[in-house]
């Protein structure tokens, strides 16, 4: 039975080295101000200033000052590299949902925030009343020494 286990151990960690790695590796820290309350999933954030982290591959943590999120992220990719570090937030009428997160200048990789049913509804809403075009809106990050 010991031997069946000590295998296990030994192929999860081979399939565990053979991973691709990816340009949005964990341990990334920024922060950027955004002037704007957003959407997250199903969780309503305040305008502030938050702090970026990746402390797994694919996964985020948002925290402002009075609110935390962890979420999870797919892997984007764009035919144009980024001109700079940045977050990116799809917009429809006054409902911001965090979309991108650019954590590279330079690069064509980013991590991509799954589109909520909020979202979902809002975007709906928004193309029947055509009262407003969905924009998106890019801030700027800052890095954390």
């Amino acid at each position: 039975m010991k031997a069946f286990w000590i295998f296990r151990a030994i192929v999860l960690v081979s399939c565990l080295a053979f991973l691709p790695a990816y340009s949005q590796s964990p341990n990334h820290t920024m922060s950027v101000n955004v002037p704007f309350s957003f959407e997250l999933g199903n969780q309503h954030f305040a305008p502030g200033v938050y702090t970026i982290k990746t402390p797994l591959q694919n996964v985020v943590e948002l925290q402002g000052r009075s609110k935390v999120g962890m979420f999870m992220t797919i892997n984007g990719q764009s035919y144009k590299p980024t001109k700079a570090t940045k977050i990116v937030f799809d917009r429809y009428g006054d409902h911001y949902f965090l979309r991108q997160i650019w954590f590279n200048a330079e690069e064509t990789a980013y991590l991509e925030c799954p589109e909520s049913k909020a979202e979902r509804q809002a975007k709906t809403g928004e193309l029947a009343s055509n009262q407003k075009s969905s924009s998106n809106v890019e801030i700027a990050i800052l890095r954390l020494p």
